[in-house]
């Protein structure tokens, strides 16, 4: 799906595309999407593939030396250079059981190296959260066995790829036993929020600091949104956004966006053109909105709505003293592009949210005929009003004063 141009394209079907299945992984490695494992409601997978939507093409994952055993509902995550995938449930003596294993997958070699399962791993479990903190994948919460009994959980560990060992995560302070919850990584921190228990469902939290192996209560307050499961959460590098899901018998398409530097919540828009309620949908963060799709109500959905959390505000002003028929291209932010071929006003396409920095330069200059430009206001930073004073005042030129014939000033 690509939202600039609002259309789908399908994936064509090929030879080496991984077997139907649900219950998989998925990561994007820059260039691929990686999908691993998953039960089709008879068979445990330990295969998978590897896409390229450039070529629309498929490259089945090793199932030579090391490959972990077949799974569903285990985490998985992009380290960088590797796939790793952990925990989940597995059959052994044609028992459904928690696993404690895991596998890095490197796509550059087509191979795989198994995960230490010596100590400090954490309990195998399913329906947990995970997150790649740039150095460590952070596991935490979800369904598993402490001896013959199936509990919820609220411990976690640490796992080093470099170090191919475990750490684990301080229990003190942190939130209560869940599943069905989400987490972010928030730069320096993991934040979970939401889920339940089996009986009561959640709109409490916390931020671990893996530094600190410390826990940090997300407090309740009036903009706190209502407890759920089922939710979406998405980082957009200041807060996190929840969205939707299920709680308290009902579907909600409500949110909150939660600032962990001021720690206050402020409730999503419900307003004109919200999505329609679901759970269990999607969401991304494109870098400016929110997209979510799909989902369930009583019945599934392929809708997609976008959300934009922050104001924004057009940037531009006025050019004076170009010649007819010449032109000149100006660029913001090193990325919109803008070519100006009047005097007048003008208005980049790309709008700046508040509170971001803008810098406009002049990428061509006129060369036919030759102009001497001047840049006034070319860069500061949005504060709650469109810009409109980057003005551009062009002279006239030498060329242009001797090929007319006049003598030069």
């Amino acid at each position: 799906y690509n939202p600039i141009f609002d259309i789908w394209t399908p994936m064509m079907p090929a030879a080496n595309a991984p077997s139907a299945r649900g219950l998989h992984s998925a990561v994007w490695n820059g260039s691929e999407m990686i999908i691993w494992g998953g039960y089709d409601g008879s068979n445990l997978f330990n295969t998978g593939g590897r896409y390229n939507p450039i070529t629309d093409q498929w490259v089945s994952t090793s199932i030579g030396a090391n490959i972990p055993q077949g799974r569903y509902a285990h985490s998985a995550v992009w380290t960088g250079n590797e796939m790793i995938v952990w925990g989940g449930k597995i059959i052994d003596n044609l028992t459904a059981q928690y696993s404690i294993s895991g596998g890095r997958y490197n796509p550059q070699t087509d191979s795989w190296v198994p995960t230490d399962e010596g100590a400090n791993v954490p309990i195998g479990r399913e329906e947990s959260t995970v997150i790649w903190s740039g150095t460590e994948m952070i596991v935490w919460g979800g369904w598993g066995r402490v001896g013959n009994i199936s509990v919820n959980l609220n411990d976690g560990g640490r796992y080093n790829p470099d170090s191919n060992s475990w750490q684990s995560i301080n229990l003190s302070g942190a939130p209560e036993p869940r599943r069905y919850h989400t987490s972010v990584w928030a730069e320096t921190e993991m934040i979970i929020w939401g889920g339940n228990d089996g009986s009561s469902y959640f709109n409490t939290g916390g931020r671990y600091d893996p530094v600190t192996n410390q826990w940090t209560t997300i407090p309740v307050e009036a903009n706190t949104p209502v407890e759920r499961v089922g939710h979406s959460a998405i980082w957009t590098g200041t807060e996190m956004i929840i969205w939707g899901g299920y709680g308290s018998f009902v579907y909600l398409n409500s949110g909150g966006r939660y600032n962990p530097t001021s720690g206050q919540w402020q409730t999503t828009s419900v307003g004109s053109n919200v999505p329609d309620v679901r759970s269990g949908h999607s969401a991304v963060w494109t870098g400016n909105e929110m997209i979510v799709y799909g989902g369930y109500r009583g019945f599934s959905l392929n809708s997609v709505g976008t959300y934009y959390p922050y104001s924004s505000y057009t940037i531009g002003g006025q050019v004076t003293g170009l010649l007819e028929g010449n032109y000149f291209v100006l660029k913001n932010n090193e990325s919109d592009e803008r070519i100006i071929t009047a005097n007048g006003l003008y208005v980049f396409d790309e709008a700046i949210f508040d509170g971001q920095e803008y810098n406009v330069i002049m990428e061509l200059p006129p060369i036919d005929p030759i102009q001497p430009c001047a840049l006034y206001n070319s860069s500061s930073g949005v504060n709650g009003q469109n810009i409109d004073n980057i003005d551009i005042e062009c002279a006239i030129g030498n060329d242009y004063i001797y090929s007319n014939g006049f003598e030069a000033p």
